[in-house]
């Protein structure tokens, strides 16, 4: 079992390695590496050297080109360690590794008829011996040697500086990365692809050349990645003066691949989901996923390359902060006020979840046994959600000189989360104290706030607590607000409030009593309560003119319904009245959708205590047939109205956004039972030229009884049975399918034959599907939904112990269960902790327990 890290015994490692020389041979059945590394005692080099190493055969071992005797050096499964070596010398090593039949997709791998590398967070250590930590920065110079009929492409990190013809048919090429670098960052690729490739010039004038990098016959589908990424360089040296720093810029597309994306030095590798596109096989939020992801991982050039992290614990410094860059970048691409609605709503139902459970850790944890555990949403989505507050507080210029001077202080050095904030408080004279214990503490604070009314002058009264956290102490919290009058005119608008106290008040002299509009935007990721009356909810989403505040008021509307139906009782179908005049009004189509969707119970999971999961399924399915019925015949009616413009499809906004809204109505027409929708759901199967209508169609019947449902899933699956990635929506579809259905589909596509266990959006599609958002069918009488889930991740622990501990997420919830659910979730997890082998399965699940 691996040993716990802890953040208090960081040190500046005893070694640097200023330059790293390696050499792949690349044969049939296996690859040697040798690398040449300098090494630089920090002190008199009497200390001991003790490099991380798994998974490979060491063949040899020098210094300073003598080879080392068996008794000068110990080697085991996780490191090679020499004694006293010196001040400053070279170390060579040649191990031998097989990619093969490396299912864990770390390190030096196999995907497909392609070899390429995933390094982070310590995949290093799977291709050669090395200090694999952050702060150890070393330049690289690469040469890959292989057969140039099986493997015509090699690429390293940085740009290519030689090429040669070799004897047999083999040939080498060598790349050089001028900038120091985390080994974290280093890549290899080999492999017989299709290239797309486009010049860029920068802001300084650097000529860039982009190279994109796909199976044959699918490279027109990189289209709108190229376009994302040269769109993406512009922004960022418009936005942020930062220009890209490398004559070349190549992205290869990895048929498996754990994560979204890597952004390793010039070399990214992707999951194919986030580079592929066209109307035919991707939806609008797959082309919108494509723009932010490319973005994000070019935005890392700076933040997180350039600028990179002492130690893991700062895992948030470069994405949590990447992650606020690239919603600003689609967010000015025209992604819309829709965009923050799915954010908020991502936020609640994961992060607020993973805060609110036994996995909850700090944005900056304070310890860890494996770092890939960490890849979580509080790093990244909480830690974004920090820097959009840091944004609030210094406003867009503020912001930017912070930024600046981050730069200017630590480029080429990895650092700190306090350094990034000590930037930002000393270009802006900003009391950055506040903010800085958001990083520290777990949980998400809870706001209470009460007000009083006396004769013109208003208070609004806010105290705040972290439930989970009782001893925490108080954060900085802006409160964005706007205070309506009865005619829902704003008399105060937009303003921020500054909360950073146990309790707090402020005051307002306002000519009549407001109905107040409490964080706008979510400006801070927090709980509030407030006694809103259904009243004033519907005034909000009537007047409010921030469209999250509109859509955040709905959801409290909706939440009153369920939690009636979820008590036993009904209310009036009458309560959402309200939703007819949204359907009809003007405005964003995205945004009407937002506001005629209730929410998921799998974003309600710590909404009751005691959960029982089918009941809860039940009440959101109750309110959302309520709402069907609300809006009456004119539900028909809107939703023909948008049946009668489907344009051909093109993905820009105001398009998008109408199918959306058509996508939307027409699920809540189908829901009403009403053969005719049924039959408008296949017309507009049969008659779209595009993914997103197909699957709209087909998501709308798929709750249903629908003959209709069951053929067009049959036609989706000859149309696209060639296409893994569209064939992930079809088990993905069937997955979601509610209570016993869908638990009986999962067991019968798991012995599907294109059901491919190596391919991880395949198992995420079935698998994950089925545990994150499907309550009903995961907690299906008798736990045989709960039982079969942890069968597979017992499954994975062995083949991908990084996938199968993602999987294990649903189980995080056991504390708040209801005994009966509970105690099959508990028998789950402790099989989990008897059979499990790999460090990354055993700490999520006897954390889950409480061990």
């Amino acid at each position: 079992m691996k040993q716990r890290q802890y953040l208090k015994d960081y040190r500046p490692s005893d070694w640097q390695i200023p330059h790293i020389q390696m050499h792949f041979d690349v044969q049939d059945a296996h690859v040697l590496v040798h690398t040449r590394m300098e090494l630089v005692a920090v002190g008199d080099g009497t200390q001991t050297l003790e490099l991380d190493g798994r998974q490979m055969a060491l063949v040899e071992i020098r210094i300073d080109g003598e080879a080392l005797s068996p008794e000068a050096y110990q080697c085991d499964d996780a490191s090679l360690t020499i004694k006293a070596p010196g001040a400053r010398f070279v170390l060579e090593s040649t191990v031998k590794l097989d990619p093969f039949n490396n299912t864990s997709l770390e390190g030096l791998y196999a995907a497909g008829g392609i070899l390429c590398t995933q390094c982070e967070s310590h995949g290093f250590s799977r291709i050669t011996y090395a200090l694999d930590r952050p702060d150890v920065m070393s330049v690289f110079n690469v040469t890959i040697e292989a057969d140039k009929g099986r493997y015509p492409i090699l690429l390293a990190n940085g740009e290519r500086n030689a090429q040669q013809e070799l004897p047999d048919g083999r040939h080498r090429v060598s790349w050089s990365d001028p900038h120091p670098k985390p080994c974290y960052l280093f890549a290899v690729v080999a492999g017989d692809m299709a290239c797309k490739t486009r010049p860029y010039i920068t802001s300084e004038g650097r000529e860039v050349d982009i190279a994109f990098y796909c199976d044959h016959g699918i490279e027109e589908r990189m289209d709108h990645a190229i376009d994302s990424l040269v769109r993406s360089m512009q922004w960022d040296e418009q936005r942020y003066g930062l220009a890209y720093d490398l004559n070349t810029y190549s992205v290869v597309v990895a048929g498996a691949f754990n994560m979204g994306a890597m952004e390793n030095k010039g070399l990214n590798i992707f999951n194919p989901k986030y580079v592929l596109a066209s109307p035919e096989t991707a939806t609008d939020a797959d082309f919108a996923a494509v723009e932010a992801v490319i973005g994000h991982e070019y935005f890392h050039n700076w933040t997180g390359n350039r600028v990179t992290c002492r130690d893991w614990f700062q895992l948030s410094l470069k994405e949590g902060l990447t992650v606020f860059r690239d919603q600003q970048f689609s967010a000015d691409c025209g992604a819309g006020p829709a965009q923050r609605i799915e954010q908020v709503k991502f936020l609640r139902a994961r992060q607020f979840a993973e805060d609110a459970g036994p996995l909850a850790h700090p944005v900056r944890p304070e310890s860890y046994v494996e770092m890939n555990n960490f890849y979580t949403v509080t790093v990244y989505e909480k830690g974004a959600e920090l820097v959009r507050l840091l944004h609030a507080l210094e406003g867009e210029s503020g912001f930017r000189r912070g930024m600046d001077l981050y730069f200017e202080r630590h480029d080429g050095q990895a650092v700190t989360i306090e350094d990034f904030l000590a930037a930002h408080g000393d270009a802006n004279q900003l009391d950055i104290s506040g903010l800085q214990r958001w990083y520290g503490q777990a949980g998400t604070p809870q706001v209470k706030i009460t007000e009083s009314w006396d004769n013109g002058h208003y208070t609004l009264d806010c105290e705040q607590s972290i439930p989970s956290n009782p001893s925490a102490d108080a954060v900085l919290i802006p409160i964005r607000v706007s205070l309506l009058d009865s005619r829902g005119q704003a008399m105060i608008d937009g303003q921020v409030l500054r909360f950073d106290q146990p309790q707090q008040g402020f005051s307002f002299d306002l000519p009549e009593r407001p109905v107040p509009v409490l964080f706008e935007a979510l400006s801070a990721p927090v709980t509030w309560d407030y006694a809103y009356s259904q009243d004033q909810l519907k005034h909000i989403v009537r007047h409010a003119q921030d469209p999250f505040s509109r859509w955040e008021a709905a959801q409290r509307l909706y939440l009153i319904m369920i939690d009636a139906a979820y008590a036993g009782t009904t209310l009036e179908d009458q309560h959402l009245d309200v939703f007819c005049e949204v359907m009809v009004g003007e405005g964003d189509g995205a945004v009407i959708a937002a506001l005629l969707s209730p929410p998921s119970a799998d974003e309600l999971t710590t909404r009751y205590t005691e959960l029982d999961p089918l009941r809860l399924s039940q009440a959101v399915d109750q309110t959302e047939a309520a709402l069907a019925r609300v809006l009456g015949d004119a539900l028909a009616t809107q939703t023909q109205n948008l049946m009668e413009h489907v344009a051909t499809y093109a993905f820009e906004p105001a398009a998008a956004a109408r199918r959306s809204l058509r996508a939307r109505l027409l699920r809540l027409w189908c829901l009403r039972g009403d053969q005719q929708a049924w039959q408008q759901a296949e017309q507009l199967y049969d008659n779209s030229d595009n993914l997103t209508d197909r699957l709209a169609a087909l998501q709308a019947l798929n709750q249903t009884d629908a003959a209709q449902r069951d053929i067009l899933l049959e036609r989706f699956y000859q149309t696209y049975k060639n296409d893994k990635l569209v064939l992930d929506r079809w088990f993905a579809l069937q997955a979601a399918r509610a209570g016993q259905a869908g638990l009986d589909s999962v067991r019968t596509l798991l012995a599907h034959a294109d059901f491919d266990q190596g391919n991880p959006n395949r198992v995420r599609a079935l698998i994950g599907t089925f545990g994150m958002l499907n309550l009903s069918a995961l907690h299906a009488q008798g736990g045989q939904g709960v039982a079969l889930l942890a069968e597979q991740i017992l499954v994975y622990d062995k083949l991908n112990p990084q996938l199968a501990a993602r999987l294990i997420t649903p189980f995080a919830g056991l504390n708040g269960l209801a005994e009966e659910r509970a105690a099959a979730v508990r028998k789950a997890l402790q099989e989990i902790v008897a059979q499990a082998s790999s460090p990354d399965v055993l700490e999520q699940a006897q954390r889950i327990l409480g061990h």
